[in-house]
């Protein structure tokens, strides 16, 4: 399900490239927006929005490239790139500054007045370097603005022979990638907004707890389903096996729907596993799958509750048909358990082979699945 509040991000950021384009009323229009300069200029500030004075629209656009763009710098090289004007971090009576003259000479970046190795040019040596008259006032309040940290990482990690980098092309950090900004795509803006979102289930840590020795590769675990089925219910079920959102009698007793955690099959405590593995109506329905799957391939398997509840992490064409079987498997024990039916190996057996049937009619299966599904079509 697509994040609506990254998407409008995205398609609004989307507009970058629209208006930093080649000489339209857009570009021109954009250029009146940031006080006659040009855009491209503008994009490299890491100012703030509320200094803005914009439509609404415009505002918020600049406001979801600054949430991207101001990411404080990491090491010294970083450090010395950075844009020293409208930069939220180098303020002066609190706000950010910038100023007209030393811009129009050259002074842009913190390595435009910070050496390499820490110190600070004085103000005879900038008016060598940039032929600038040097307001000893504003250059003190410059000084005073740059973070203490920023200097103190560069002094520890100073660097020999440092490049200055070219002012033009702007480039924009989005996850581990750095891109052209105005390169970027929609998708990018919006995978990007969508990863900072992106929390660790609880579960998980859940799972960890409990099974603390196996070695879960959480990525593989969530891709299998999505890799081995087309049923979205089937798909849908292993997200909440995987999350812990399954309405065994351990979960409907917190949550106030059963007066009992008791399995109503056998009387034991009705937990995940126990809903899918453990129960004793259970164990000799996956003793018979385990069978089928040893006589089809001829392979040594031995399915633990791991396997069952998470599925085989292996990309071996057979164990994908393994996964298939186990997905297709629970998702019968889940029925059954809804409405509190007997779980049968003949009765799924004949459910299973239909599907496998129908599986097979898709062309774009390849020659070596098709082989694996017709070697278990034979022991159906």
């Amino acid at each position: 399900m697509p994040d609506i509040s990254s998407m409008l991000k995205a398609i609004k950021l989307s507009w970058l490239k629209r208006l930093s384009g080649k000489q339209t009323s857009f570009s021109k229009f954009a250029s009146t927006l940031v006080g006659q300069q040009n855009l491209l200029t503008f994009l490299q500030y890491k100012g703030d929005v509320k200094y803005l004075n914009m439509p609404s629209f415009y505002k918020q656009l600049f406001q979801y490239w600054f949430e991207i763009h101001s990411r404080p710098p990491e090491g010294p090289t970083e450090i010395l790139d950075e844009i020293l004007w409208y930069n939220k971090r180098i303020l002066v009576d609190n706000r950010p500054v910038f100023f007209k003259t030393w811009n129009e000479h050259g002074i842009k970046r913190i390595s435009h007045i910070l050496k390499s190795n820490g110190i600070f040019y004085t103000p005879l040596e900038l008016n060598n370097l940039y032929s600038i008259n040097v307001n000893i006032m504003s250059y003190n309040s410059l000084k005073a603005a740059v973070p203490s940290e920023w200097m103190q990482n560069i002094r520890n990690n100073p660097i020999d022979n440092y490049i200055h980098s070219q002012d033009g092309d702007i480039f924009v950090k989005l996850g581990e990638k750095s891109k052209n900004a105005l390169s970027v795509t929609c998708k990018d803006f919006y995978e990007y907004f969508v990863q900072q979102k992106k929390e660790r289930p609880t579960a998980l840590y859940k799972w960890e707890e409990m099974y603390y020795f196996a070695d879960f590769d959480w990525n593989m675990l969530y891709c299998i389903p999505y890799r081995v089925v087309r049923e979205t219910d089937i798909q849908s079920l292993q997200y909440q096996i995987i999350n812990r959102y399954i309405p065994c009698y351990v979960n409907l007793y917190k949550w106030g729907k059963e007066h009992s955690s008791s399995c109503p099959l056998c009387n034991q405590t009705d937990t995940i596993e126990h809903y899918f593995v453990e129960c004793t109506s259970i164990n000799c329905f996956w003793s018979e799958i385990s069978s089928l799957i040893q006589l089809t391939y001829d392979i040594s398997l031995n399915l633990n509750t791991l396997d069952i509840l998470f599925g085989v992490p292996f990309e071996d064409p057979i164990f994908t048909i393994v996964n298939f079987c186990i997905l297709h498997c629970k998702k019968y024990i889940h029925k059954c358990r809804i409405s509190k039916e007997h779980v049968h190996y003949s009765v799924f057996k004949k459910k299973f082979r239909n599907r496998v049937l129908v599986e097979l009619t898709y062309k774009q299966k390849c020659e070596q699945t098709r082989n694996l599904l017709l070697a278990l079509l034979e022991n159906l």
